[in-house]
């Protein structure tokens, strides 16, 4: 599946219906849910204050996409925000905040991107890993996927591969480990503007051996760079590293999710910037230029 990131707190905002009509691509993640103090209670909410998840504010879009043959996942996380397990320490309402949105939504996936200081926090994740458990044998068709940092160089980061061995520990089974191929800030030379495709495909392939090492079976890749240009500005994932990616993907059956950051950078309005941003990805490209490369796969 293609399922590109919707950030929701971006200024660029995108409307699922604009790149279902001028693309045909029909899956979206949108990200990122975290948690917020209301009257003393810890409510998910929309990243950018956005508004509770049964607030409405993104109904009416996710419903398009739905009643147009798609489907949506929701991310939790992301680099900052106050991520959910990190915050409700107490189980039961931990698993409450996440089954709260799995009914609201009708989900059949999950995403958790725990990265940053999120990702050293071990009796977070240890919960979080509980919690997924008892959401699995709830909702047995729920599909649970880490997005996880990752480089080239290394594969899966330290605190990355920790928050997975101690799933695979507990007993839970990850359905997907979808790697951030982006902002490996080690590239040398040129190299970040030619061979970021390469990069991303070396990454998947370290990670799912790292995976396979740790026992998991049916466990599949994601590969999630990030386009245009990333936060270190060396670094470009450019139109041609996206079809190396897909060709990749459409040949190896252990990739089971294209995605990337985000739809909202998927245009061209700031072709030649010097810096990222979270509105355009800063490169030549024509509207929706990624979203119909990736959506073949």
């Amino acid at each position: 599946v293609f399922a590109p990131y919707v950030q929701v707190s971006a200024g660029n905002k995108v409307a699922s219906k604009d790149v279902i009509n001028k693309t045909g691509s029909k899956y979206f993640t949108y990200g990122f849910l975290n948690a917020k103090k209301v009257n003393g209670e810890e409510i998910p909410y929309w990243d950018g204050d956005k508004g509770a998840y049964n607030s409405g504010v993104f109904d009416s879009d996710m419903e398009y996409i739905k009643k147009n043959g798609g489907n949506i996942i929701v991310s939790f996380g992301g680099y900052k925000g106050r991520e959910l397990a990190t915050v409700i320490k107490d189980e039961n309402q931990l698993y409450k905040a996440y089954e709260s949105i799995i009914k609201y939504f009708k989900l059949t996936w999950i995403d958790l991107d725990i990265e940053g200081e999120f990702a050293e926090n071990q009796s977070a994740n240890s919960r979080r890993n509980r919690v997924m458990i008892k959401l699995k044998e709830n909702y047995p068709n729920l599909i649970v996927a880490y997005t996880l940092s990752a480089s080239y160089s290394d594969g899966l980061s330290s605190s990355s591969k920790s928050i997975l061995k101690d799933a695979y520990k507990q007993g839970l089974q990850v359905d997907m480990v979808n790697i951030m191929a982006m902002d490996y800030y080690d590239t040398k030379g040129d190299e970040g503007k030619t061979k970021m495709g390469k990069f991303a495909i070396q990454t998947a392939e370290k990670a799912y051996n790292q995976i396979k090492e740790m026992g998991f079976k049916n466990t599949k890749i994601g590969i999630t760079p990030m386009i245009g240009m990333n936060d270190d500005p060396k670094e470009i994932f450019s139109l041609s590293n996206a079809r190396e990616v897909l060709e990749y993907a459409q040949n190896h059956d252990w990739i089971g999710l294209l995605s990337f950051w985000s739809i909202n950078r998927d245009n061209g309005n700031g072709k030649n910037k010097s810096e990222s941003s979270n509105d355009y990805s800063s490169i030549k490209q024509e509207l929706f230029e990624f979203t119909n490369i990736f959506k073949k796969f």
